[in-house]
């Protein structure tokens, strides 16, 4: 058997030509069977297509030479014994080549765009996938030629080649691509990245792949999937797995998603599930989702209050398995009242028969069930807890609302408040695929700039002449620097606001400091401007520019700090829709003063 000396590509040699020993072409090369075995599959055979004649499969020991564009045969066709195809053997054309498959190195989801083929002591092994760039331009016969034109750059194309024992298989409905590894692999893998795994996956596959993993693995990755996706894959089951799944999630990520469900189906669900658990999550559903109710879990430890040290240490050996968290213990009275909080290495440290009445702490933080997310979250990072009780009306301890639940609603609310200043908030990727849902979302802001800038046209004609038009080429520095200065200030006092860094106590000093600092930047501005315009068109076009430019940062500074004030003043949030309105006021009044004072000095 002749190979060549360097490595093979599946694109290459899948077309090739094969011929007969004497040189009589037969057929071309369709695919290549590869059989798994250790680390590295081994070719066993070709697929060859003849004109007019069934399909050829010839085995590797009746091939003579292999290289990329052609193949020999080491007798005649009529003598070559069929390749008997065995089960677990993978057709690398049609079951690999441009199919997803994980990359468990990576741990991420990736599209084969071609295959590398090693000869080992005169076999042929598959050793990489090539999910890069130089594999789609190989296949496009480009890849000789763009390494050419990047060596002349002084570049090279990067290589992106994942070894074969470092991917697991995408199982399909039609297919599946069956690899030399178990599929148990996947599920070892942290939560986090089977969900990222998943989520990159196509539908078909998702479901497919959905159906491989354990009920386990499922309902520790569904916690760290988006809300549209975690429906998506609900809807693709039945009840049966579907309430066997919402069990083993924890509580407040299993009501999350509940109440994600429509009604009907959240009733058959419940019906199926453990009366225990169903119970649990049905008391759950009655808050709202986004209060400390809608947060909390009910896997918490909760110590009675005459427990000594010892006592409490066997309870906690027994219900650790089934808790949110152990860093914290709350010591509760005969009603289930909260009475103190408990730190695990406070427990341990202290003497066995001593009661933890005496060693807890009294001034316990908590908030109420009714409580706002945002709320909660600022609590926690106030005071730096890892968990923080929720209490009822009586002081009874209902749940706990964990960091990781407070990380979520710290990055939801910053991505609303991203969404509120750019005047969308109402748009999720769903939305943003469907133009009529864009379109009604954003045109109260579009009427709403249309609207200023018609006022600013007005001003502008009511004051439009000769001296208008002399300065008219300095307005855009001015609206250019009215927006940036109000988007500043309006920016930072929001973010005063969200964090409680500015509140009734505080509000006056953050506007004096960031006028303080306008006055200046409108000071500078002003009188490098009124310079270059005194130099460009005299003295009083000068004057005209450096007053305007002053004026306009000030006011611009001031409508900055106003806007989120005043929201926040009658309970909206301090960052809703506060570009378009920041931009819609500056775009009137900007021109409004520049026409003043150009109509004042130039007529």
């Amino acid at each position: 058997m002749l190979l060549p000396g360097q490595p093979l590509y599946l694109s290459r040699l899948l077309g090739s030509r094969v011929v007969e020993r004497d040189g009589v072409r037969i057929g071309w090369v369709a695919d290549v069977v590869a059989r798994p075995g250790g680390l590295f599959p081994v070719v066993v055979g070709l697929l060859v297509r003849r004109p007019g004649a069934r399909m050829l499969r010839v085995p590797w020991e009746c091939l003579d030479r292999v290289s990329e564009g052609s193949v020999a045969l080491a007798g005649p066709v009529a003598e070559v014994a069929p390749l008997e195809v065995q089960e677990g053997d993978i057709l690398l054309g049609a079951e690999v080549l441009d199919k997803q498959l994980v990359d468990m190195h990576g741990r991420r989801v990736v599209k084969v765009n071609d295959l590398r083929l090693i000869p080992v002591r005169g076999d042929l092994r598959v050793v990489g996938v090539d999910v890069g760039i130089r594999g789609i331009l190989r296949r496009l016969g480009m890849e000789d030629a763009t390494e050419r034109f990047a060596g002349l750059m002084r570049r090279s194309l990067p290589e992106a080649l994942i070894p074969w024992n470092y991917v697991e298989s995408v199982p399909t409905r039609g297919a599946s691509v069956r690899l030399s590894v178990e599929s148990s692999r996947l599920e070892r893998l942290p939560p986090a990245d089977i969900s990222r795994i998943i989520s990159q996956l196509s539908e078909e596959d998702r479901a497919a792949a959905v159906e491989q993993l354990s009920d386990e693995a499922i309902a520790a990755a569904m916690a760290e999937l988006d809300a549209p996706l975690q429906l998506s894959l609900m809807e693709g089951m039945d009840n049966a797995r579907a309430s066997d799944i919402l069990e083993r999630m924890a509580p407040d990520e299993a009501t999350d998603l509940l109440q994600e469900l429509p009604e009907e189906r959240q009733a058959e669900l419940l019906t199926l599930m453990e009366r225990e658990e169903a119970a649990e999550l049905a008391e759950l559903m009655q808050y709202d989702e986004h209060t400390a109710g809608g947060l909390m879990t009910t896997q918490f430890i909760a110590i009675p209050s005459h427990f000594t040290a010892s006592e409490a240490i066997a309870q906690l050996r027994e219900m650790a398995p089934g808790a949110e968290t152990i860093y914290y213990l709350y010591v509760v009275d005969a009603d289930g009242r909260l009475m103190g909080v408990l730190s695990l290495f406070r427990l341990i440290t202290c003497a066995p028969d001593r009661p933890i009445s005496e060693v807890m702490d009294t001034a316990v933080i908590s908030v109420p069930a009714n409580l706002d997310q945002e709320e909660v979250a600022a609590t926690m990072v106030k005071y730096h807890l890892l968990a923080l009780p929720v209490v009822g009306d009586r002081g009874e301890l209902l749940g706990i609302v964990t960091v990781d639940d407070t990380i979520d609603v710290m990055d939801e609310e910053a991505e609303e408040d991203v969404a509120h200043i750019a005047g969308t908030p109402a748009e999720s990727p769903e939305e943003r695929q469907r133009p009529a849902a864009v379109a009604l979302t954003r045109a109260p802001w579009l009427l709403l700039a249309l609207t200023a800038g018609l006022l600013a046209a007005s001003t502008l004609h009511r004051v439009a002449g000769t001296a208008l038009s002399q300065a008219i080429g300095f307005l855009p520095l001015a609206l250019l620097l009215g927006n940036q200065i109000a988007a500043r200030a309006a920016a930072a006092t929001a973010r005063g606001l969200a964090l409680r860094e500015v509140d009734r106590d505080t509000w006056w000093s953050h506007s004096l400091a960031e006028l303080r600092g306008s006055a200046v930047i409108a000071l500078v501005t002003g009188f490098l401007s009124a310079a270059i315009a005194g130099l460009w068109g005299g003295g009083l076009l000068g004057a005209v520019v450096g007053c305007s430019l002053v004026c306009v940062v000030l006011s611009a500074s001031v409508i900055g700090l106003s806007i989120p004030l005043l929201e926040a003043s009658v309970r909206l949030d301090p960052a809703v829709a506060l570009r378009p309105i920041v931009i819609s006021i500056l775009a009137v009044m900007a021109p409004a003063i520049y026409a003043g004072f150009a109509s004042l000095f130039l007529r």
